[in-house]
Protein backbone atom coordinates (compact mmCIF):
# COMPACT_ATOMS: atom_id res chain seq x y z
CA UNK A 1 0.00 0.00 0.00
CA UNK A 2 1.04 3.09 -1.03
CA UNK A 3 0.63 7.09 0.54
CA UNK A 4 0.38 9.98 -1.24
CA UNK A 5 1.45 11.67 1.20
CA UNK A 6 -0.78 15.03 3.27
CA UNK A 7 -4.01 14.15 2.24
CA UNK A 8 -7.01 16.92 2.17
CA UNK A 9 -8.89 16.18 5.68
CA UNK A 10 -10.65 18.04 8.20
CA UNK A 11 -9.52 16.69 11.46
CA UNK A 12 -12.42 17.43 13.91
CA UNK A 13 -11.75 18.95 17.15
CA UNK A 14 -11.07 16.56 19.78
CA UNK A 15 -14.05 17.78 21.82
CA UNK A 16 -16.38 17.94 18.80
CA UNK A 17 -19.62 16.18 19.30
CA UNK A 18 -20.71 13.19 16.90
CA UNK A 19 -23.98 12.58 16.21
CA UNK A 20 -25.31 9.21 16.77
CA UNK A 21 -24.81 8.37 12.72
CA UNK A 22 -21.70 10.01 12.57
CA UNK A 23 -19.73 7.63 14.73
CA UNK A 24 -16.79 5.58 13.04
CA UNK A 25 -16.35 2.56 13.55
CA UNK A 26 -14.43 1.52 17.19
CA UNK A 27 -10.88 1.56 17.39
CA UNK A 28 -10.59 -1.23 18.73
CA UNK A 29 -11.02 -3.26 16.11
CA UNK A 30 -7.80 -1.95 14.49
CA UNK A 31 -6.38 -5.22 15.50
CA UNK A 32 -4.62 -8.34 14.84
CA UNK A 33 -7.45 -10.28 12.82
CA UNK A 34 -9.64 -6.91 12.18
CA UNK A 35 -10.00 -3.90 10.07
CA UNK A 36 -6.75 -2.63 7.72
CA UNK A 37 -5.59 0.51 8.42
CA UNK A 38 -6.08 3.10 5.72
CA UNK A 39 -5.70 6.80 5.10
CA UNK A 40 -7.05 9.21 2.98
CA UNK A 41 -4.84 9.19 -0.48
CA UNK A 42 -3.73 5.46 -0.13
CA UNK A 43 -3.16 3.46 -2.82
CA UNK A 44 -4.11 -0.09 -2.80
CA UNK A 45 -4.61 -2.88 -4.75
CA UNK A 46 -2.12 -4.29 -7.81
CA UNK A 47 0.29 -1.53 -8.48
CA UNK A 48 -1.76 0.68 -6.24
CA UNK A 49 -4.67 0.78 -9.24
CA UNK A 50 -7.30 1.95 -6.11
CA UNK A 51 -6.41 5.30 -4.56
CA UNK A 52 -8.86 6.08 -1.41
CA UNK A 53 -10.66 9.11 -1.39
CA UNK A 54 -13.50 9.09 1.28
CA UNK A 55 -15.32 6.09 3.44
CA UNK A 56 -18.69 4.96 2.14
CA UNK A 57 -19.39 2.95 5.85
CA UNK A 58 -18.19 -0.38 8.15
CA UNK A 59 -19.68 -3.08 9.42
CA UNK A 60 -19.14 -5.72 11.47
CA UNK A 61 -17.00 -7.31 8.65
CA UNK A 62 -14.97 -4.49 6.85
CA UNK A 63 -14.64 -0.97 5.65
CA UNK A 64 -15.78 0.28 2.18
CA UNK A 65 -14.10 2.63 0.56
CA UNK A 66 -14.45 5.12 -2.86
CA UNK A 67 -11.52 5.16 -4.50
CA UNK A 68 -10.22 6.31 -8.11
CA UNK A 69 -9.32 3.27 -10.62
CA UNK A 70 -6.20 4.85 -12.10
CA UNK A 71 -5.95 2.28 -14.50
CA UNK A 72 -10.01 2.30 -15.36
CA UNK A 73 -10.46 1.55 -19.16
CA UNK A 74 -11.72 4.54 -21.36
CA UNK A 75 -15.68 4.59 -21.09
CA UNK A 76 -15.83 2.49 -17.46
CA UNK A 77 -16.64 4.50 -14.65
CA UNK A 78 -13.11 5.67 -12.54
CA UNK A 79 -14.98 5.85 -9.50
CA UNK A 80 -15.30 2.55 -7.61
CA UNK A 81 -15.72 1.02 -4.00
CA UNK A 82 -13.56 -1.00 -2.42
CA UNK A 83 -14.36 -3.43 0.42
CA UNK A 84 -12.04 -4.49 3.08
CA UNK A 85 -13.17 -7.32 4.76
CA UNK A 86 -11.70 -7.81 8.95
CA UNK A 87 -8.56 -10.27 8.67
CA UNK A 88 -10.48 -12.59 10.18
CA UNK A 89 -13.65 -12.52 8.69
CA UNK A 90 -12.31 -13.40 4.96
CA UNK A 91 -14.78 -16.36 4.36
CA UNK A 92 -17.35 -13.27 3.71
CA UNK A 93 -15.25 -11.92 0.90
CA UNK A 94 -15.21 -15.51 -0.16
CA UNK A 95 -19.08 -16.49 0.06
CA UNK A 96 -19.42 -13.08 -2.51
CA UNK A 97 -16.83 -14.59 -4.65
CA UNK A 98 -18.70 -18.05 -5.21
CA UNK A 99 -21.86 -16.49 -5.27
CA UNK A 100 -20.64 -14.24 -7.93
CA UNK A 101 -18.84 -17.31 -10.31
CA UNK A 102 -22.68 -18.91 -9.47
CA UNK A 103 -23.76 -15.56 -11.42
CA UNK A 104 -20.62 -15.62 -14.27
CA UNK A 105 -22.00 -19.51 -15.08
CA UNK A 106 -24.94 -18.14 -15.90
CA UNK A 107 -23.57 -16.19 -18.29
CA UNK A 108 -24.27 -13.01 -16.10
CA UNK A 109 -21.69 -10.21 -15.78
CA UNK A 110 -21.54 -7.48 -13.26
CA UNK A 111 -22.72 -4.80 -15.55
CA UNK A 112 -26.27 -7.19 -16.27
CA UNK A 113 -26.60 -7.60 -13.04
CA UNK A 114 -26.69 -4.32 -12.10
CA UNK A 115 -28.91 -3.56 -14.50
CA UNK A 116 -31.18 -6.26 -12.89
CA UNK A 117 -30.86 -4.37 -9.46
CA UNK A 118 -28.13 -6.74 -8.25
CA UNK A 119 -24.61 -5.55 -7.06
CA UNK A 120 -22.24 -8.47 -7.17
CA UNK A 121 -18.04 -7.50 -7.03
CA UNK A 122 -16.31 -6.95 -10.12
CA UNK A 123 -12.97 -7.77 -9.13
CA UNK A 124 -11.06 -8.70 -5.92
CA UNK A 125 -7.63 -8.70 -4.38
CA UNK A 126 -5.60 -9.19 -0.98
CA UNK A 127 -3.96 -6.85 1.01
CA UNK A 128 -1.44 -8.35 3.54
CA UNK A 129 -1.06 -5.99 6.54
CA UNK A 130 -0.29 -5.32 10.09
CA UNK A 131 -3.80 -6.88 10.94
CA UNK A 132 -3.10 -9.92 8.62
CA UNK A 133 -4.56 -10.77 5.11
CA UNK A 134 -7.57 -9.16 4.02
CA UNK A 135 -9.75 -9.48 0.84
CA UNK A 136 -10.66 -7.05 -0.77
CA UNK A 137 -13.73 -6.84 -3.01
CA UNK A 138 -14.48 -4.15 -5.93
CA UNK A 139 -18.34 -2.94 -6.29
CA UNK A 140 -19.93 -0.43 -8.15
CA UNK A 141 -20.09 2.75 -6.06
CA UNK A 142 -24.05 3.56 -5.03
CA UNK A 143 -25.91 5.97 -3.33
CA UNK A 144 -27.44 5.70 -0.02
CA UNK A 145 -29.56 2.82 2.28
CA UNK A 146 -33.20 2.79 1.37
CA UNK A 147 -33.86 2.99 4.88
CA UNK A 148 -32.16 6.08 5.88
CA UNK A 149 -32.65 8.52 2.85
CA UNK A 150 -35.77 8.16 0.88
CA UNK A 151 -36.98 11.39 1.29
CA UNK A 152 -33.73 13.22 -0.43
CA UNK A 153 -35.02 11.79 -3.95
CA UNK A 154 -38.81 14.07 -3.96
CA UNK A 155 -40.13 11.31 -1.80
CA UNK A 156 -44.09 10.46 -3.30
CA UNK A 157 -45.71 6.75 -2.09
CA UNK A 158 -45.96 6.41 -5.87
CA UNK A 159 -41.90 6.37 -5.75
CA UNK A 160 -41.88 4.38 -2.21
CA UNK A 161 -44.22 2.21 -4.37
CA UNK A 162 -42.18 1.79 -7.55
CA UNK A 163 -39.45 1.25 -5.62
CA UNK A 164 -40.69 -1.87 -3.66
CA UNK A 165 -41.43 -3.14 -6.81
CA UNK A 166 -37.80 -3.23 -8.01
CA UNK A 167 -37.15 -4.76 -4.92
CA UNK A 168 -39.06 -7.89 -5.59
CA UNK A 169 -37.99 -8.14 -8.93
CA UNK A 170 -34.51 -8.22 -7.71
CA UNK A 171 -34.96 -10.94 -5.43
CA UNK A 172 -36.90 -13.00 -8.50
CA UNK A 173 -33.74 -12.50 -10.50
CA UNK A 174 -31.48 -13.13 -6.97
CA UNK A 175 -33.69 -16.51 -6.85
CA UNK A 176 -34.14 -17.16 -10.47
CA UNK A 177 -30.05 -17.89 -10.66
CA UNK A 178 -30.65 -20.39 -7.58
CA UNK A 179 -29.26 -18.64 -4.73
CA UNK A 180 -31.02 -16.71 -1.46
CA UNK A 181 -29.67 -13.80 -0.31
CA UNK A 182 -29.42 -14.67 3.44
CA UNK A 183 -29.68 -11.07 5.26
CA UNK A 184 -32.56 -9.50 3.08
CA UNK A 185 -33.23 -6.13 4.68
CA UNK A 186 -33.25 -2.43 4.05
CA UNK A 187 -29.86 -1.80 5.34
CA UNK A 188 -28.84 -4.16 2.21
CA UNK A 189 -30.39 -2.28 -0.12
CA UNK A 190 -29.14 0.76 -1.72
CA UNK A 191 -30.19 3.83 -4.23
CA UNK A 192 -27.98 3.55 -7.76
CA UNK A 193 -26.62 6.75 -8.44
CA UNK A 194 -26.15 6.29 -12.82
CA UNK A 195 -23.86 8.80 -14.25
CA UNK A 196 -21.18 9.52 -11.81
CA UNK A 197 -18.55 8.20 -14.32
CA UNK A 198 -19.29 11.53 -15.78
CA UNK A 199 -18.30 13.74 -12.76
CA UNK A 200 -14.74 14.82 -11.82
CA UNK A 201 -12.58 14.84 -8.42
CA UNK A 202 -14.18 18.21 -7.98
CA UNK A 203 -17.67 16.95 -8.67
CA UNK A 204 -17.23 13.39 -6.92
CA UNK A 205 -16.09 15.14 -3.63
CA UNK A 206 -18.91 17.59 -3.75
CA UNK A 207 -21.64 14.65 -4.06
CA UNK A 208 -19.65 13.01 -1.11
CA UNK A 209 -20.40 15.48 1.30
CA UNK A 210 -16.75 17.60 0.43
CA UNK A 211 -13.26 16.78 1.97
CA UNK A 212 -13.48 13.63 4.36
CA UNK A 213 -13.74 14.34 7.54
CA UNK A 214 -11.54 12.71 10.48
CA UNK A 215 -10.93 11.82 14.10
CA UNK A 216 -7.55 11.51 15.45
CA UNK A 217 -6.57 8.29 17.10
CA UNK A 218 -4.43 8.13 19.94
CA UNK A 219 -1.56 5.96 19.93
CA UNK A 220 0.59 5.06 22.50
CA UNK A 221 2.65 1.87 22.01
CA UNK A 222 4.69 0.81 18.90
CA UNK A 223 2.01 -1.95 18.81
CA UNK A 224 -0.82 0.37 18.29
CA UNK A 225 1.19 2.55 15.61
CA UNK A 226 1.65 -0.69 13.62
CA UNK A 227 -2.13 -1.44 13.84
CA UNK A 228 -3.97 1.24 13.93
CA UNK A 229 -4.54 4.34 11.19
CA UNK A 230 -3.46 8.05 12.57
CA UNK A 231 -7.31 8.64 12.55
CA UNK A 232 -10.63 7.21 11.72
CA UNK A 233 -13.09 8.67 8.76
CA UNK A 234 -16.23 9.81 9.80
CA UNK A 235 -18.53 8.01 6.67
CA UNK A 236 -19.11 10.40 3.58
CA UNK A 237 -22.64 11.67 3.57
CA UNK A 238 -23.74 12.12 0.30
CA UNK A 239 -25.43 15.13 -1.02
CA UNK A 240 -28.15 13.45 -3.08
CA UNK A 241 -29.61 17.03 -4.03
CA UNK A 242 -25.88 17.72 -5.08
CA UNK A 243 -25.59 14.81 -7.08
CA UNK A 244 -28.94 15.33 -9.04
CA UNK A 245 -28.44 19.15 -9.59
CA UNK A 246 -24.49 17.87 -11.31
CA UNK A 247 -26.47 15.21 -13.36
CA UNK A 248 -29.46 17.51 -14.74
CA UNK A 249 -26.32 19.93 -15.85
CA UNK A 250 -24.17 17.06 -17.97
CA UNK A 251 -26.95 16.60 -19.88
CA UNK A 252 -28.36 19.43 -22.24
CA UNK A 253 -32.14 18.09 -22.23
CA UNK A 254 -31.96 17.71 -18.46
CA UNK A 255 -32.23 14.38 -16.62
CA UNK A 256 -35.11 13.67 -13.91
CA UNK A 257 -33.89 10.75 -11.75
CA UNK A 258 -36.00 8.34 -10.80
CA UNK A 259 -34.34 6.00 -7.79
CA UNK A 260 -33.60 2.58 -8.79
CA UNK A 261 -32.18 0.34 -6.09
CA UNK A 262 -29.38 -2.23 -6.11
CA UNK A 263 -29.00 -5.12 -3.81
CA UNK A 264 -25.85 -5.70 -1.97
CA UNK A 265 -23.48 -7.91 0.54
CA UNK A 266 -23.71 -11.41 -0.10
CA UNK A 267 -21.80 -12.47 2.73
CA UNK A 268 -24.71 -14.93 3.90
CA UNK A 269 -25.84 -15.93 0.83
CA UNK A 270 -26.45 -19.69 0.02
CA UNK A 271 -27.79 -22.13 -2.34
CA UNK A 272 -31.31 -23.32 -1.18
CA UNK A 273 -30.11 -27.27 -2.92
CA UNK A 274 -28.00 -27.47 0.47
CA UNK A 275 -30.25 -27.11 3.39
CA UNK A 276 -28.93 -26.63 6.50
CA UNK A 277 -30.59 -25.53 9.83
CA UNK A 278 -27.89 -22.83 10.65
CA UNK A 279 -28.98 -19.73 8.81
CA UNK A 280 -29.02 -16.98 11.44
CA UNK A 281 -26.86 -14.09 10.06
CA UNK A 282 -30.36 -12.24 9.48
CA UNK A 283 -31.21 -9.27 11.82
CA UNK A 284 -33.59 -10.39 13.80
CA UNK A 285 -36.01 -8.00 12.43
CA UNK A 286 -36.03 -9.47 9.14
CA UNK A 287 -35.98 -13.22 10.48
CA UNK A 288 -38.26 -15.53 9.44
CA UNK A 289 -40.15 -18.21 11.57
CA UNK A 290 -38.46 -20.63 10.39
CA UNK A 291 -35.34 -19.54 11.49
CA UNK A 292 -34.95 -19.11 14.87
CA UNK A 293 -37.00 -23.06 15.68
CA UNK A 294 -33.74 -23.54 13.31
CA UNK A 295 -35.59 -25.40 10.48
CA UNK A 296 -34.14 -25.56 6.98
CA UNK A 297 -33.96 -22.09 5.63
CA UNK A 298 -34.63 -21.19 1.73
CA UNK A 299 -36.43 -18.94 -1.08
CA UNK A 300 -39.36 -18.45 1.31
CA UNK A 301 -37.45 -17.30 4.20
CA UNK A 302 -36.08 -14.39 1.83
CA UNK A 303 -39.97 -13.91 1.04
CA UNK A 304 -40.51 -13.36 4.68
CA UNK A 305 -37.80 -10.42 4.53
CA UNK A 306 -39.06 -9.09 1.91
CA UNK A 307 -42.68 -8.57 3.27
CA UNK A 308 -40.90 -7.19 6.23
CA UNK A 309 -39.11 -4.67 3.79
CA UNK A 310 -42.22 -3.44 2.29
CA UNK A 311 -43.77 -2.81 5.47
CA UNK A 312 -40.98 -0.85 6.37
CA UNK A 313 -40.37 1.19 3.25
CA UNK A 314 -44.36 2.06 2.80
CA UNK A 315 -45.19 2.32 6.19
CA UNK A 316 -41.50 4.35 7.29
CA UNK A 317 -41.48 1.96 10.42
CA UNK A 318 -39.52 -1.44 10.86
CA UNK A 319 -42.48 -3.65 11.72
CA UNK A 320 -41.07 -6.34 13.82
CA UNK A 321 -38.21 -4.20 15.37
CA UNK A 322 -36.65 -5.56 18.55
CA UNK A 323 -36.29 -3.92 21.45
CA UNK A 324 -33.33 -2.04 22.23
CA UNK A 325 -32.71 -3.93 25.30
CA UNK A 326 -30.99 -7.13 25.40
CA UNK A 327 -33.60 -8.59 28.01
CA UNK A 328 -36.69 -7.71 26.02
CA UNK A 329 -35.57 -8.49 22.84
CA UNK A 330 -36.59 -11.82 21.99
CA UNK A 331 -40.24 -10.96 23.84
CA UNK A 332 -40.94 -7.96 21.96
CA UNK A 333 -40.13 -10.25 18.62
CA UNK A 334 -42.57 -12.41 19.52
CA UNK A 335 -45.03 -10.62 20.75
CA UNK A 336 -44.93 -8.17 17.14
CA UNK A 337 -45.27 -11.88 15.38
CA UNK A 338 -48.39 -12.96 17.05
CA UNK A 339 -49.83 -9.07 16.77
CA UNK A 340 -49.61 -9.92 13.20
CA UNK A 341 -49.52 -13.66 12.44
CA UNK A 342 -51.66 -14.43 14.91
CA UNK A 343 -50.62 -17.13 17.64
CA UNK A 344 -47.73 -18.91 17.85
CA UNK A 345 -48.39 -22.57 16.01
CA UNK A 346 -47.68 -25.53 18.12
CA UNK A 347 -44.40 -26.64 16.00
CA UNK A 348 -43.04 -23.34 17.53
CA UNK A 349 -43.59 -23.27 20.85
CA UNK A 350 -41.46 -25.53 22.10
CA UNK A 351 -38.65 -23.80 21.08
CA UNK A 352 -39.63 -20.91 21.74
CA UNK A 353 -40.59 -21.25 25.55
CA UNK A 354 -37.40 -22.47 26.23
CA UNK A 355 -35.32 -19.34 25.20
CA UNK A 356 -38.01 -16.97 27.23
CA UNK A 357 -37.97 -19.31 29.85
CA UNK A 358 -33.99 -19.20 29.82
CA UNK A 359 -34.36 -15.22 30.10
CA UNK A 360 -37.14 -15.71 32.84
CA UNK A 361 -40.00 -14.37 30.98
CA UNK A 362 -43.47 -15.53 32.36
CA UNK A 363 -45.39 -16.92 29.31
CA UNK A 364 -48.72 -17.21 30.05
CA UNK A 365 -48.63 -13.91 31.30
CA UNK A 366 -46.94 -12.26 28.02
CA UNK A 367 -48.34 -14.39 25.93
CA UNK A 368 -52.25 -15.34 26.25
CA UNK A 369 -52.52 -17.14 23.16
CA UNK A 370 -50.63 -20.09 24.55
CA UNK A 371 -54.06 -20.39 26.58
CA UNK A 372 -55.69 -19.22 24.03
CA UNK A 373 -54.29 -20.99 20.53
CA UNK A 374 -57.53 -19.06 18.71
CA UNK A 375 -56.81 -15.36 18.50
CA UNK A 376 -57.01 -13.90 15.50
CA UNK A 377 -54.66 -12.35 13.53
CA UNK A 378 -54.67 -9.26 11.55
CA UNK A 379 -55.46 -11.40 8.04
CA UNK A 380 -58.49 -13.30 10.30
CA UNK A 381 -60.34 -9.54 10.53
CA UNK A 382 -60.27 -8.34 7.15
CA UNK A 383 -63.30 -8.72 4.62
CA UNK A 384 -62.49 -9.01 1.29
CA UNK A 385 -63.72 -5.77 0.71
CA UNK A 386 -63.44 -4.25 4.32
CA UNK A 387 -61.80 -1.23 4.97
CA UNK A 388 -59.11 -0.88 7.57
CA UNK A 389 -59.58 1.66 9.67
CA UNK A 390 -56.85 2.84 12.60
CA UNK A 391 -59.32 2.75 15.50
CA UNK A 392 -60.09 -0.76 15.03
CA UNK A 393 -57.10 -2.32 13.36
CA UNK A 394 -54.33 -0.69 15.49
CA UNK A 395 -53.70 -2.20 18.12
CA UNK A 396 -54.33 -5.47 15.96
CA UNK A 397 -51.70 -4.01 13.60
CA UNK A 398 -48.67 -3.58 15.60
CA UNK A 399 -48.32 0.08 15.28
CA UNK A 400 -50.32 3.09 17.65
CA UNK A 401 -52.77 4.36 15.84
CA UNK A 402 -51.48 7.74 15.01
CA UNK A 403 -49.35 5.81 12.77
CA UNK A 404 -51.56 3.51 11.00
CA UNK A 405 -53.68 6.73 10.57
CA UNK A 406 -51.00 8.45 8.74
CA UNK A 407 -50.13 5.68 6.39
CA UNK A 408 -53.43 5.52 5.60
CA UNK A 409 -53.66 9.43 5.04
CA UNK A 410 -50.93 8.92 2.55
CA UNK A 411 -51.31 6.07 0.43
CA UNK A 412 -55.69 6.75 0.58
CA UNK A 413 -58.03 3.71 1.86
CA UNK A 414 -57.98 1.42 -1.13
CA UNK A 415 -53.94 1.37 -1.16
CA UNK A 416 -53.30 0.50 2.53
CA UNK A 417 -56.03 -2.23 2.54
CA UNK A 418 -54.26 -3.44 -0.80
CA UNK A 419 -50.88 -3.35 1.29
CA UNK A 420 -51.97 -4.83 4.44
CA UNK A 421 -54.19 -7.35 1.91
CA UNK A 422 -50.15 -8.32 0.53
CA UNK A 423 -48.71 -8.09 3.79
CA UNK A 424 -50.75 -10.74 5.51
CA UNK A 425 -50.36 -13.28 2.36
CA UNK A 426 -46.62 -12.64 2.86
CA UNK A 427 -45.46 -13.04 6.80
CA UNK A 428 -47.12 -16.14 7.26
CA UNK A 429 -46.23 -18.74 9.75
CA UNK A 430 -46.14 -21.46 7.45
CA UNK A 431 -43.44 -21.01 4.40
CA UNK A 432 -45.43 -22.89 2.02
CA UNK A 433 -48.42 -20.49 2.51
CA UNK A 434 -46.48 -17.60 1.90
CA UNK A 435 -46.68 -15.53 -2.02
CA UNK A 436 -44.49 -16.42 -4.30
CA UNK A 437 -42.13 -13.71 -5.62
CA UNK A 438 -43.80 -13.51 -8.63
CA UNK A 439 -47.52 -13.08 -7.08
CA UNK A 440 -46.11 -10.32 -5.36
CA UNK A 441 -44.81 -8.64 -8.56
CA UNK A 442 -48.50 -9.41 -9.81
CA UNK A 443 -50.31 -8.04 -6.71
CA UNK A 444 -53.18 -5.28 -6.61
CA UNK A 445 -50.33 -2.89 -4.42
CA UNK A 446 -48.44 -2.45 -7.72
CA UNK A 447 -51.44 -1.87 -9.68
CA UNK A 448 -51.06 -5.11 -11.79
CA UNK A 449 -54.91 -6.28 -11.26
Amino acid sequence: MVSSGIPNVVFLPQRYRLANNEVPENVSDYTKGGFHPVHIGDSIGPDGRFRIMNKMGSGGSGTVWLCEDTQHEIGKPKWRAVKISKARCGTTGAVELKIKNIFTKHGVTPWSAFHNGVAIPIDSFTINGPNGTHMCLVLPVLGPKIHRNFGSFNDTELKRRSVCLNIAQAMKYIHSLGICHGDFRPANILFQMPGLEHFDETEITQVFGGLPRVVKNLRTTMEQMRTKPDYRVIDAKIDTVAFQQLLSMKYSDGVSYEPKIAVVDFGSAFKPSVQTKERTAITLAYMAPEFFSKGPAGITSDVWALGCTISEVMLHVCHFQNSSTADDRLLTMFENWEHFCGPIPMHYRQSISHALLADNVNIEARFPSFDNPNKPALSDLMADEELIHPNSAGSVWGFNSSQLERAIDKLGTDNANRLIGLLCAILKWKSKERLSVEEIINHPFFGRD
